[in-house]
């Protein structure tokens, strides 16, 4: 099911390197505002996290 949301290789077939463990809310938004990770989510997110 992961592959489904975050792909382990690109289309062309090379491997996309994993980043950092997360485990909070919090955690997710330093790594993405450090420019080490990427998110996927929801328009909805902004209502529960402004």
């Amino acid at each position: 099911m992961e592959e489904v949301f975050q792909a382990f290789r690109t289309p062309s077939g090379r491997p996309i390197p994993r980043g950092p463990m997360v485990y909070s809310w919090e955690d997710i938004l330093k790594v993405v505002g450090a420019g080490q990770g990427v998110i996927a989510t929801v328009e909805e997110v902004t209502r529960f996290y402004p």
